[in-house]
């Protein structure tokens, strides 16, 4: 499980209480925090909680497309591991969601995955509505044209939580595929940075699953998204402006 965020001080411990409650025990949480202002104290309670598992705390921002290469280059060292990206304002939707992801895993040949997840805009957790519901144009499977043509970059990006992939695939991206056209990180989008390659360069392995495995927290008013629009604007064109990568062969 790779958990990044920062400021998620009111729903960072409800992410990871559901991870750590899931019937699928095979887990290993790398959880790095993004140089949050989190007291002492919220500190102490997330390390206890991760006693068993890896954490960072960074000192000054590496910001999300950084903080997830470095993390998985630095801890996975198994190609045929499945990393589940949760972002720290989020949470699994129910117990068993880790153990749908890592069966399809088993039964379907993929490298990578993403399906639906339920929406929180601040309501009562019981009346959720499904993403694909109140946002049509994400969480949906790519249309045959699309996949055909390789025209990813050119549409809408679809994919939004819960989004999973394998160690070995990840690690197949060309690192420039993570930079700006001047060399530095790219900061913000790092599903695009890491998901327009993995369709370019898989197309046809790849599963999308449409039950609803986690929760999408658009309450959280610290999101990146929220206070750095125009950044997210600039690094998505970044992204798209690049050359689309060769179908590999396995």
């Amino acid at each position: 499980m790779l958990v990044r965020g920062r400021n998620a001080e009111a729903f960072v411990e409800r992410c990871l209480e559901s991870i750590l409650n899931q019937t699928y025990k095979n887990v290993t949480i790398l959880f790095v925090d993004d140089a949050s202002d989190y007291t002492k104290e919220v500190r102490k309670r997330i390390n206890h909680l991760l006693r068993d598992h890896v954490v960072v705390w960074r000192k000054e921002r590496y910001f999300s497309v950084r903080n997830a290469y470095e993390m998985i280059t630095t801890f996975c060292d198994d190609p045929d591991g499945v990393v589940v990206n949760v972002d720290a304002d989020d949470w699994l939707a129910h117990r068993t969601a880790l153990k749908t992801i890592i069966q399809f895993y088993k039964t379907e040949r993929c490298l990578f995955s993403y399906g639906n997840c339920y929406v929180w805009q601040g309501q009562d957790l019981d009346r959720l509505p499904i993403a694909s519901e109140v946002m049509p144009a994400c969480n949906i499977p790519y249309s045959k044209d699309v996949i055909k043509n390789h025209t990813f970059r050119s549409v809408p990006f679809l994919i939004y939580h819960p989004r999973t992939w394998k160690v070995g695939a990840f690690k197949s991206i060309p690192l420039d595929a993570f930079k700006r056209s001047d060399g530095h990180w790219l900061q913000f989008c790092e599903d695009q940075a890491i998901f327009f390659p993995l369709l370019e360069m898989y197309p046809k392995q790849w599963y999308f699953c449409p039950t609803p495995l986690s929760v999408y927290n658009q309450a959280n008013v610290s999101a990146d998204i929220k206070l750095h629009r125009l950044e997210t604007l600039r690094d998505e064109i970044e992204i798209r402006r690049k050359t689309p990568y060769a179908p590999v062969s396995i």
